[in-house]
């Protein structure tokens, strides 16, 4: 953007991850005022603390609840859901930004934020990182039956309600386009920018390691899934996996997460007794390298039901670490896409354990295939996650919606 059009930024990333971070970094290096806001109740973890060498003009702090969150318990998720928005919306109206970028956040909270912004006159812009109607409404009408149904088409008028009525809405596939316009959900301006991780902070490092010592994996062949393992995930190829294997004396699943797929992953274990299986609680963003660097192959899985919205983005980490990636998702998934595209794994259906195990099998008796594989995942990553050309699209936005206010202005 010209020099004279230097803008006070809010970034909203629920969920605290690392790019969201990094762009905010990036857009107070350009001259923004920017704050980057996130909630304590569910980490995934990033550059979260202001540190001495940002740029002047960036701040970075969570909002905090004082409660933990219970996640798994739909009632009185939806009520500290709003609470948090309310405090959210406190921060809002103290820094009065001219942009508000909300992402990663559920509906309720960007509900009341679209509705906050609007009223103090800001451009909210919606970062759009699931399709909730799809991965919240098939867990409500899976959970609840007849009652989930009502909730689903509740999502669906809060997400259209959100999405039609912000300034601007990012979606991270052309392929969400397609599916809001399926659910009748459109935007008066949208624009795709794909996700990214930031590649000067997850960086390739020696397999034999802190991480991989301390686990006993430093001399194992090791497939690795990391995150959290929640309702869009399969876990069912996770155990297949390490019952096939269990004659493979140096083979090890390893499991860096939490969820309750996790912890249904942990009472599994205790009652099958595997040998070869591993489960680490979740690691912080200062051991991430070394976590992911302890892999021989990284794996991502994710629900048909969820695939045609939601893209793991978990593979892109594992770009940046230069491994192997097993990305168990449907063919429709776009993470699936760029791997098998671009040569940095293999992708195979969640539901097809008996391939998933035949290509594990397979990639252990042929390892260099993996350090192939590795090579041109880091490449990719160095190329694509490159956040000066990413900054530029989301100054783009902004000047999009500039733009528009006054060559089309509302109605």
């Amino acid at each position: 953007m010209p020099n004279g059009n230097r803008r006070r930024v809010l970034i909203h990333d629920f969920g605290g991850f690392a790019f969201p971070a990094q762009l905010g970094r990036e857009l107070a290096r350009r001259g923004h005022e920017v704050r980057v806001l996130y909630a304590d109740l569910d980490i995934r973890g990033g550059r979260l603390q202001t540190e001495f060498r940002d740029p002047a003009g960036f701040a970075i702090r969570p909002v905090t609840t004082g409660h933990e969150f219970r996640k798994n318990e739909i009632f009185r998720r939806a009520y500290q859901e709003y609470a948090y928005a309310r405090l959210l919306t406190d921060e809002v109206a103290a820094f009065a930004p001219d942009y508000v970028f909300n992402t990663n956040a559920p509906m309720i909270v960007s509900w009341v934020l679209r509705r906050r912004a609007a009223a103090a006159d800001c451009a909210y812009v919606h970062w759009t990182q699931d399709i909730h109607t799809h991965t919240i409404g098939y867990v409500l009408e899976r959970r609840l039956g007849p009652v989930g149904r009502l909730g689903r088409r509740l999502v669906r008028w809060v997400e259209r309600d959100v999405i039609t009525k912000a300034a601007s809405v990012i979606v991270i596939a052309g392929d969400f386009e397609s599916q809001l316009a399926r659910l009748g959900i459109c935007s008066r301006s949208i624009h795709v920018i794909p996700n990214w991780m930031p590649a000067d902070e997850i960086m390739p490092r020696p397999k034999d390691n802190e991480f991989s010592r301390a686990f006993g994996l430093a001399g194992t062949f090791n497939v690795m899934y990391t995150g959290m393992l929640g309702h869009k995930h399969e876990i069912a190829p996770l155990l297949a996996l390490a019952e096939a294997c269990e004659d493979l004396e140096d083979f090890r699943l390893v499991v860096v997460g939490r969820g309750f797929g996790f912890e249904r992953l942990r009472q599994m274990e205790g009652e099958k007794a595997f040998r070869n299986l591993v489960l680490v609680e979740w690691q912080g963003h200062e051991r991430f390298s070394n976590v992911l660097a302890s892999a021989d192959i990284l794996l991502a899985v994710i629900t048909p039901d969820a695939s045609p919205s939601s893209v793991p983005s978990k593979i892109l980490a594992y770009l940046c670490a230069g491994r192997a990636v097993l990305a168990a998702v449907p063919e429709d998934n776009l993470g699936r896409r760029l791997v098998e595209e671009a040569g940095l794994g293999i992708g195979v259906h969640p539901r097809d354990s008996a391939k998933i195990i035949s290509l594990v099998r397979h990639l252990y008796e042929e390892p260099t295939r993996l350090v192939e594989y590795g090579a041109r995942a880091r490449c990719y990553a160095e190329t694509a996650f490159e956040i000066g050309p990413i900054a530029d699209r989301f100054e783009t936005v902004m000047a999009d919606i500039i733009y528009r206010q006054r060559v089309v202005p509302d109605r």
